[in-house]
């Protein structure tokens, strides 16, 4: 059962019954889209201002910011302070640089406590002198910040008696707008904020709230400390009337955690029924992916006035036109509680990685979907992620303007988050999400760190997947048919790749019949557009039917063909230069001879795969032999000399381009 406590903080306008009416987008996907052209926007701004660590900021880690703002509505105008407590790591360091916009005043600053007066602000940048053991200095400044792309630092209004509301959107490179910082993704530091606002508004930011001080001059300060590590494009600043009301998730029989909510006097109703699900969602993605990573603090959404929503750390900043009471957009808000893991607790490293940001968090929507409505539910959002141009993005993004193509850092990210989920199977898919977030919490990675975890549970190197669909693009179909060889009680699939370039990938095919069906597995690596790739499998019964990806794990279209051989019943369907037979014993404990007949000089690669597709032991690589009669033999071990688990195994044989693979059991 949830609790709430409704806390009227305001002296304020009356609560409105109903919901103010705003407009709604006529498509839902353009609340979040409008986020995404953030980017493009923010790139046509200025470029110039896209960060990139100089020499001298690579050499000094911020520790800590202690914030101090407080705004004049009226005025658009702010005025405060930053502390910075810092770290050499070049110890020879003479000058501190910070980012902030030219625009900005900067009125005074003291290094260790003693004032300065040789500082130098240009370029959109804050040189500071510093002495071999200085860790802090203070910045004072002053000025009316200015739009960084679709938002920075936003003067706006809202509701029927147009209330003041302020708030900020710092991704990617906007938190230099509205105070002085190290305005990187890849630094990480604690921070305090305390915020002056009038006393008829209410001031909301990261982390817990330690205190309200009414000032007797006619305003508050608002006061929040946060714990967790956090990098500067996910500190947020926001002052509305607002109103505040708090729910728990209870996550365990013990112990809960608030969650805090600031939304619109006019849309408290709708937002009460609209964020009643985020417990729940809190829960499901715990219990995927460890314990909300800021569990010893909040989680909170504070109401902003713009369509998309923003990951901010602790307290995401929510599009008002989200909230109307019916949970249209409830898959937003997944996405960005999908964000404390996978771009909170994990940052990228640098811009050109974002879609680890991204690409997860629109891939976690659909496990949400999963988790309320079963694998169809799944499936359904899945595919309703594809696009006309899916194949002709990478996913890598141009450090120049890492949001310019946001249907490849949000959508073929997730995807390929799909194809990868089935290609290492559940077990070891999660169990290497799970490793790597707690390799990398509350600090920064970038995709190879990605894929080297990855490719340890995997068994295997997993370069060959994220080269092709991370680093590059193209698009591909599959044509495929079957036979069936009743003397031999075989059956025969033949494989072509279409498209642009040729994808390397483990294809399920399902045969049905008489009641009974069979799932198997085979890697399409012939490594050739338009040529068939050639693989045969033995069969308890005579199947009626064969589906190829019935799972949908690969995003590729898939069309039926004629089968492109003349089958006699009483010869080899695939190929006349070589022969695979069948292994003996079948099934097996603890070794099987593998026999097969070359007919003419081969190079030749005898592989065993399990049922995943994933490459166990290569007994022949790339060898080159004379025509002749061969065994082989296997002894249910993989490459590093342990023993596998029972199941179903696959030998495939490679002579040349062709291929024929087979099936075999292991029993302990």
């Amino acid at each position: 059962m949830k609790s709430k406590l409704i806390l009227l903080t305001l002296i304020s306008s009356t609560l409105l019954s109903n919901a103010f009416a705003e407009e709604e987008h006529s498509h839902s996907e353009r609340e979040m889209k409008q986020k995404f052209r953030m980017g493009e926007l923010a790139h046509k701004f200025n470029q110039k201002n896209t960060p990139k660590l100089s020499l001298l900021q690579s050499e000094f880690d911020v520790k800590h910011y202690d914030i101090a703002i407080e705004v004049f509505p009226s005025q658009f105008q702010i005025q405060g302070s930053v502390g910075v407590d810092f770290e050499l790591i070049n110890s020879s360091l003479s000058t501190l640089t910070l980012d902030l916009m030219n625009n900005m005043n900067v009125d005074s600053v003291t290094v260790s406590g003693q004032s300065v007066s040789n500082y130098t602000h240009s370029n959109n940048l804050l040189d500071i002198p510093i002495g071999t053991n200085d860790t802090t200095l203070t910045v004072w400044y002053s000025g009316s910040p200015q739009p960084v792309g679709f938002a920075g630092f936003d003067f706006d209004t809202h509701g029927p008696n147009n209330m003041p509301v302020i708030t900020t959107l710092s991704e990617p490179f906007g938190a230099k707008s509205w105070w002085p910082c190290k305005d990187h993704p890849s630094d990480k530091a604690t921070m305090n904020m305390d915020i002056t606002c009038p006393d008829n508004l209410y001031g909301v930011t990261n982390g817990l709230q330690t205190g309200i001080v009414d000032n007797g001059d006619g305003t508050k300060t608002y006061s929040y400390n946060h714990n967790y590590l956090i990098t500067t494009y996910l500190v947020s600043f926001n002052v509305s009337d607002y109103v505040h009301f708090t729910e728990y998730w209870h996550y365990s029989p013990t112990d809960s955690l608030p969650l805090e909510f600031y939304v619109y006097p006019e849309k408290l109703n709708a937002a009460i029924e609209d964020f009643n699900v985020t417990d729940d969602m809190l829960q499901e993605f715990s219990n995927k992916f460890g314990m909300y990573p800021f569990i010893n603090e909040l989680y909170g959404m504070v109401m902003f006035p713009w369509g998309g929503a923003m990951e901010h750390q602790t307290m995401t900043s929510y599009g008002v036109n989200l909230v109307n009471g019916f949970h249209t957009y409830d898959y937003i808000n997944a996405h960005e509680i999908a964000h404390q893991w996978f771009g909170d607790l994990i940052s990228p490293k640098s811009w050109d990685h974002i879609w680890l940001n991204e690409g997860f968090a629109t891939y976690l929507e659909a496990l949400w979907e999963e988790s309320q409505g079963g694998q169809q539910a799944y499936l359904n959002k899945i595919l309703n992620e594809q696009f006309n141009n899916f194949y002709n993005v990478t996913v890598i993004a141009d450090s120049t303007d890492p949001f310019d193509d946001t249907q490849s850092i949000y959508n073929k990210g997730g995807l390929v988050l799909h194809m990868l989920r089935g290609v290492m199977g559940d077990t070891a898919f999660f169990a290497a999400l799970n490793d790597y977030l707690n390799q990398y919490a509350y600090s920064v990675a970038e995709t190879q760190d990605l894929v080297n975890i990855c490719s340890v549970h995997h068994g295997s190197s997993l370069d060959w997947f994220f080269q092709q669909w991370i680093y590059e693009y193209g698009f591909f179909n599959y044509q495929y048919a079957w036979d069936w060889d009743t003397a031999t009680q075989t059956a025969t699939i033949a494989l072509k790749t279409g498209g642009t370039k040729f994808y390397q990938m483990p294809v399920q095919f399902e045969f049905s019949g008489g009641g009974n069906d069979t799932l198997v597995t085979f890697m399409n690596d012939i490594g050739v557009i338009g040529e068939f790739q050639f693989f045969t499998v033995n069969l308890p019964f005579t199947p009626q039917s064969m589906d190829i990806d019935p799972n949908d794990w690969i995003i590729a279209s898939k069309q039926t063909t004629s089968f492109p051989v003349s089958i006699d019943e009483h010869q080899n369907p695939v190929v006349e230069n070589f022969t695979l037979l069948q292994n003996f014993p079948n099934p097996f404990n603890p070794a099987t001879t593998i026999p097969f007949q070359l007919n003419e000089n081969s190079k030749v690669n005898l592989e065993i795969f399990d049922e995943l597709g994933r490459s166990v032991k290569t007994l022949v690589k790339q060898q080159n032999l004379p025509a002749n009669f061969y065994t082989f033999s296997w002894d249910g071990t993989d490459k590093n000399g342990i023993v596998v688990s029972s199941g179903t195994y696959f030998y495939n044989l490679k002579v040349g381009n062709e291929t024929q693979t087979k099936r075999m059991t292991f029993i302990k």
